[in-house]
């Protein structure tokens, strides 16, 4: 894959400073990539420009506004249960509400700390990994599908 100096800059500041690569760097990018496949938008969309970017977006959605950040393919129909007039949620809503609490929340979470804009504030990749395998190991000790 060929990458030129404009496509590492969205992945990373720090490139684009002409810093050199970096451990930091790669957390960055790790989380600018799960924040991708999450939201199911690039970094380049159309709708982020100015003041605007995808981690941004998602960083003033989370965690109440989440719902409209996840990608659709993603979350299906999930919806708040907890709204108004809505007696009773069907399994299927159920279903979708707990994987975006219990895997799609905290996985944004993670995210949204390896994307931080100070390199100094950002998670570690062995901390990453650490709490993206807690979180898979709570859910399936928790719940069966």
């Amino acid at each position: 894959m060929n990458c030129d100096m404009f496509t590492l800059k969205l992945y990373c500041a720090e490139y684009g400073y002409g810093n050199n690569p970096s451990a930091k760097a790669d957390v960055y990018s790790y989380g600018m990539l799960l924040l991708e496949m999450i939201t199911g938008k690039r970094p380049v969309d159309p709708q982020f420009g100015g003041d605007m970017n995808l981690e941004k977006w998602v960083r003033d959605g989370f965690p109440h506004r989440a719902h409209e950040v996840v990608d659709e393919r993603l979350r299906g129909t999930i919806v708040d249960i907890c709204h108004e007039g809505q007696q009773q949620a069907s399994a299927e809503q159920k279903r979708q509400q707990l994987m975006l609490n219990n895997i799609i929340l905290p996985v944004m979470e993670v995210a949204l700390s390896c994307a931080l804009e100070s390199p100094d504030e950002r998670s570690t990749m062995r901390d990453a990994l650490c709490r993206l395998k807690r979180i898979k190991e709570a859910f399936l000790k928790n719940h069966s599908f």
